[in-house]
């Protein structure tokens, strides 16, 4: 009986120590569960507040990003995937000249770049000017970013350059072409003069001596303005009043056009201003403006040239009576070598236009009501008055 008691006692015993065993084992395991979440909760913690710091910095970032895309001086386009406009700034919906976001790049393209677009290049617009396309790939994704610029004054400038070295070119062997056509002319004329003299007007061949002669005529003015265009530059020796130089004009319209097909009209206050000029040029110029505006006016309609003063210019308007010209056309006719007459050599307003650029001023062709043309001339005042004095003077005081 005791043995038993004693037995029961030693597994009570025993089960006892084990359950004190597990008790301590899980204290001690929740000791250290309630360590590891501690641990957890700071590493979380910790991990959150970085977040945070990144997601604070991401956030700056994209403002910076944000600012700088509005604010460089050239335009962005962002693509996704697909060539979609996911972001864009305001120059480059000016540059290219429509509202980008959410349009298909592809079809922008089409719609207002030139043909011949592709990839990185230098193109034109369709409304004239000129960009420069860099596209760059984004390293994470398929999408793009296309940056445009805007090389439209680059892209003239290097033109005019390159245009200014051709005409250089150009005049150098136009003046001497001239130079070489003068000496066969001057003969030419000395021959026709004489067959002139030696043939009766009533003879049949007279017409066509005079025929030969206003050929020649128009050949030796076609080398005047080649050589004048190959000039390009005049000493403006004479200082005249615009009163003189009214006198002036009207004697050489008279000389050359007779009184029946020009009519002057001046305007002036009570001033009476002077202008420096080379007169033999700039009567070529009015003389060239005025056959066009002949040429170009119904029949028997008068040329009217108004004279007047406006500021500190003088203004020259040639008006004629014919059908007008386009706008595209305006920006044209001063030109070298273009022109809308058959056989016409392109050279008549080009040299008006030098030669009134070489008296600092400006020429420019307007459209009249109801009809017809006006080209004004407009050359600076002189603001000291000296008596005209050079070889020109002289001879127009002595025609």
């Amino acid at each position: 009986m005791e043995v038993a008691i004693d037995n029961r006692k030693l597994a009570l015993e025993s089960a006892f120590d084990n359950f004190n065993r597990v008790s301590e084992d899980l204290t001690s395991a929740y000791d250290q569960l309630e360590n590891r979440v501690d641990s957890l909760q700071k590493e979380l913690a910790e991990t959150k507040n970085e977040k945070f710091h990144q997601l604070v910095e991401k956030e700056k970032l994209a403002d910076r990003l944000s600012v700088l895309l509005r604010t460089l001086p050239v335009g962005i386009v962002v693509l996704d995937d697909y060539g979609i406009i996911i972001d864009n700034n305001e120059i480059a919906n000016d540059l290219i000249g429509t509202q980008l976001l959410g349009e298909s790049w592809n079809k922008i393209a089409k719609k207002y770049l030139a043909a011949g677009y592709s990839g990185n290049c230098e193109v034109s617009l369709k409304n004239g000017n000129r960009i420069s396309l860099k596209i760059e790939s984004q390293q994470r994704s398929e999408g793009k970013v296309i940056i445009i610029n805007d090389v439209t004054e680059e892209f003239n400038y290097h033109e005019s350059v390159n245009r200014k070295e051709r005409l250089e070119s150009l005049g150098n062997m136009v003046a001497s072409l001239a130079h070489q056509v003068r000496t066969p002319l001057s003969a030419a004329f000395l021959y026709v003069s004489s067959l002139e003299k030696r043939t009766g007007k009533q003879d049949i061949s007279f017409q066509l001596v005079e025929n030969v002669k206003h050929c020649l005529h128009s050949l030796e003015e076609t080398v005047n303005d080649m050589l004048s265009f190959a000039k390009g530059e005049w000493q403006l020796s004479d200082v005249v009043s615009v009163n003189q130089l009214v006198k002036y004009i009207r004697n050489d319209i008279k000389h050359e056009f007779g009184n029946y097909l020009i009519e002057i009209n001046e305007s002036f206050s009570t001033d009476n201003p002077q202008v420096s000029i080379n007169y033999i040029a700039f009567w070529g110029a009015i003389k060239n403006v005025i056959h066009n505006a002949i040429q170009a006016s119904e029949y028997d309609a008068k040329v009217l040239i108004e004279i007047k003063s406006e500021g500190k210019e003088v203004v020259f308007s040639i008006h004629d009576k014919g059908v007008g010209i386009s706008d595209e056309l305006k920006q044209k006719i001063f030109e070298p070598f273009f022109t809308t007459k058959a056989g016409g050599t392109g050279l008549g307003l080009a040299v008006v236009k030098s030669i009134v650029e070489a008296h600092r001023g400006t020429v420019e062709a307007r459209d009249e009501i109801p009809q017809g043309l006006c080209v004004d001339i407009r050359i600076p005042k002189h603001q000291s008055f000296s008596p005209m004095s050079s070889a020109s003077t002289q001879a127009l005081l002595n025609s």
